[in-house]
This record gives C-alpha cells, sequence and structure tokens, in this order.
C-alpha cells in the first residue's frame, strides 16, 4: 500500500526545472523506496556506504539509504550532472563545491519520511519530525525553547501540546539549518509561532529586528503523526513534489 501523502504534495512534472526564484520540496516515504533500495545504494558515494553498514537495525539502515540515495538522486536531476562534490562547513552543514554551490539545499528524516529542500536565490533549510509525547514535555520546552515559547505552550490545553511542541521544534530546526551556523545560534535568541493552526512564522530575533520581515517560513503538512517545516530568506514560488522515483 502507498504512502498516503497530503494533498499538498504532487506528482513531479515530466521535467523538474528549479527557477531563479523558486523552493522546491520534496517528501520521501521509506517504505515505498524499499523496492528501489540498492539502487539508491549504489549512488551513494563510499562513506556513505561504509556509514550505512554500520547501522545495527536494518530499518535503521535503510532510512539512512533512502535519505542520502534520493538526495543524489534529485541533486543529480537539479545539477544535470552525477558528477558532483558535497562537503560540510565547520558547523555541520552540507553544501556542494564550486561550480554546483549555487544550488543550496537541505535535508531532514524521522522514521518514514524523509524531506529534502532546494532553493537558488538563498539558503534553505528543512526539518520533520515524528511526533513523540514522551519528549515534548514543558520540561524539554523550558530548557530549549525560548520563553515566550514555552510560556505559550504552557498556556495550552494537554491534548494540543506535542503537536505545538513539535510546531516549534521544526520550525527552529529549519531555521537554524538555514542559517548554517548550528547551535552556535542559540535556541532561545529567536522565536517563532507554535500554537495549533497558526501559519508559521519567525517572530523575533535578537539584534536583527528586521529578520521577521525577510524569512519566510513554511508549516507543511506530512500527516497526523509528523510535523514539518521549512524556512528560507526572501520569498520564492514553492512547489511541493512526492517521491515516486527519479525524476529526471
Amino acid at each position: 500500500m502507498a504512502w498516503p501523502f497530503p494533498a499538498i504534495w504532487k506528482s513531479a512534472p515530466p521535467q523538474v526545472i528549479l527557477g531563479e526564484n523558486g523552493v522546491h520540496l520534496w517528501l520521501a516515504a521509506v517504505p515505498d523506496c524499499l523496492p528501489d533500495l540498492e539502487t539508491l545504494r549504489e549512488v551513494m558515494d563510499a562513506e556513505e556506504r561504509e556509514r550505512a553498514a554500520r547501522f545495527h537495525f536494518e530499518r535503521d539502515c535503510e532510512r539512512y539509504i533512502v535519505a542520502r540515495g534520493v538526495l543524489r538522486l534529485l541533486l543529480s536531476t537539479y545539477l544535470g550532472t552525477s558528477q558532483f562534490a558535497l562537503t560540510t562547513n565547520k558547523f555541520g552543514k552540507p553544501f556542494l563545491q564550486p561550480p554546483h554551490d549555487t544550488l543550496h539545499f537541505n535535508v531532514s528524516h524521522s522514521r518514514d519520511l524523509a524531506l529534502f529542500g532546494f532553493a537558488r536565490v538563498s539558503e534553505i533549510g528543512v526539518d520533520v519530525e515524528s511526533i513523540r509525547p514522551d519528549f515534548a514535555t514543558l520540561e524539554i520546552a523550558n530548557r530549549f525553547f525560548a520563553p515566550d515559547e514555552a510560556a505559550t505552550l504552557a498556556q495550552l490545553v494537554e491534548a494540543e501540546r506535542a503537536g505545538a511542541f513539535f510546531n516549534c521544534w521544526t520550525r527552529k530546526e529549519a531555521y537554524i539549518k538555514a542559517r548554517g551556523i548550528g547551535l552556535s545560534l542559540g535556541l532561545g535568541t529567536f522565536a517563532v509561532t507554535l500554537k495549533p493552526g497558526e501559519a508559521a512564522a519567525l517572530v523575533r530575533v535578537d539584534n536583527d529586528a528586521d529578520a521577521p520581515a525577510r524569512w519566510t517560513m513554511l508549516n507543511l503538512d506530512v500527516g497526523a503523526e509528523y510535523r514539518a517545516a521549512a524556512a528560507f530568506e526572501g520569498g520564492g514560488n514553492v512547489s511541493c513534489f512526492r517521491w515516486g522515483g527519479n525524476p529526471s
């Protein structure tokens, strides 16, 4: 049975073209990708294959292979070649080496979903998380969220807190990943929206009053058991595609 993709995720067109002002988001479901697992493994580099082999549980190995393999196939599609090199900055954010570094991308995976973002106009960050009520506690929020975010969460009824917690978590992660400077950007130095049904947005950034007006933040419907978000600077024409095989 195919994964029940929410309605925002459309089938990709025969030719996938990312314009200068475009932002493309892709969602892959691990169960749907298992028949192509060996193909995805083959497109990974040697270091990635070695890392995949070190996973103790088979399901974790499969999830890693899907995330890395689909990423490489999508990068090949956008670049028009499979001959590219990936590296990371000092904070661990992956990026393409020249001459392909004008394409910005980010990837996140959690349990059976992998989320990918691509843009040319600016850096992009994405995050997907499975909802874990045992983790979504006020204690964790008070430790990691900005004080105003934690206060907002505490005011919600208990039935809404887990979803709102991961609204906050994914939006903060997406912004941090787009900035590309890791946890050197303190989690308490900026705030995002999190209430159920509230539009995703960057509310404030300490020492940068104009940041909320510059940044776009998106809530992404990926099903009731997950939360996901994307963040990028400036505007953009956003398209959301579901992965169903090599789009090239």
